[in-house]
């Protein structure tokens, strides 16, 4: 064999080579994405909520940035706000009726903070935004334990959840929408 036809065999041998690699680039690249598609769909906040707190995938949580919090209460939202510090069976179950009840009121949306994650000067924030005229509200300064929900109108924290005396969770956040002027629906 000849040096000319050794050097055609390569040539050769490199454009199959290109050919492999060029179907196992575009193979690659389609599962690629693929994964972000699957990841997309299922890595919404009412997926990843209710993998963390065990719920159904049509619960009512949306994670709520501190950021985002503020920028609602500058723009006089109303919007509920469920606070926890960690993932125990407390805040599960916590959740579980907040949510439950939260459908019965009609209520699509609560805002998910997880407090427990928050920088020391965020957690400072929070506290500043759940005091702000929170004692013309309730006369008092807040004492929030978590889990908690807080009902924000016109930029101020209204209603509190307050667990600390409750014992029947399911009641008292019953009587909580209720007093944020909601209306159950059988």
């Amino acid at each position: 064999m000849s040096r000319r036809d050794r050097n055609l065999q390569d040539q050769e041998f490199s454009k199959k080579e290109k050919k492999v690699f060029g179907i196992i680039g575009i193979v690659c690249a389609a599962l690629m994405i693929l994964v972000i598609i699957i990841t997309v769909i299922n890595g919404s906040d009412s997926h990843t909520i209710a993998s963390d707190y065990e719920l159904s995938n049509d619960n009512v949580y949306e994670y709520i940035t501190l950021e985002e919090m503020e920028t609602k209460k500058k723009a006089d939202e109303k919007f509920h706000v469920v606070i926890v510090r960690s993932n125990n069976n407390k805040t599960k179950t916590f959740m579980q009726i907040v949510n439950t009840h939260a459908k019965k009121f009609g209520i699509e949306t609560i805002y998910l903070m997880e407090a427990g994650y928050l920088a020391k000067t965020d957690g400072t924030k929070l506290t500043a935004l759940l005091e702000q005229r929170y004692d013309d509200v309730f006369g008092a300064t807040p004492s929030m334990t978590t889990p908690a929900i807080v009902y924000f109108e016109n930029s101020y924290p209204v209603e509190n959840s307050g667990l600390t005396s409750h014992s029947n969770q399911t009641s008292q956040i019953k009587e909580y929408f209720s007093n944020c002027g909601y209306t159950y629906e059988d």
